[in-house]
């Protein structure tokens, strides 16, 4: 058992070249600014209130949804903040407010298509994919 335990911390903590974090990290922030490059949120602040369904956390704080301009500018904030961090650039947690104010927003969004295609279409939610209808 003591075998185990000791290859368990060798494989996992002994030092290794810092080359392996930097691709790792680009590769994986990388995938994820491309994922979101040409996402446009702005038009989620103008969904009818029908459609309203806030997060446990926006019900809470009675948090508004926000107007297009300023999800233009967490959009905007949340793609520099993954362009930067594809580097290692202010990366370290308290740079993780930019990231957690993103995450409101995108959260509710999630939660405004997920009510509307389980309330108003019949097809099958895929996510970041959208509604694939069945049929009309």
């Amino acid at each position: 058992m003591k075998w185990l335990l000791e290859r368990w911390k060798q494989f996992w903590f002994e030092p290794s070249e810092p080359t392996n974090l930097g691709l790792c990290r680009l590769l994986f922030f990388g995938i994820f600014f491309k994922h979101y490059l040409n996402r446009d949120i702005s038009a989620w602040a103008d969904v009818p209130d029908i459609f309203w369904m806030p997060i446990p956390l926006f019900k809470f704080f009675h948090l508004p949804v926000l107007s297009s301009e300023l999800l233009v500018i967490l959009d905007s904030t949340w793609q520099v903040a993954l362009a930067l961090s594809c580097f290692g650039l202010l990366t370290r947690p308290e740079h993780g407010s930019v990231v957690h104010a993103w995450s409101l927003p995108f959260g509710t969004a999630a939660q405004l298509r997920q009510n509307a295609s389980q309330r108003y279409s019949r097809g099958i939610d895929h996510g970041s994919h959208g509604v694939f209808p069945l049929w009309r």
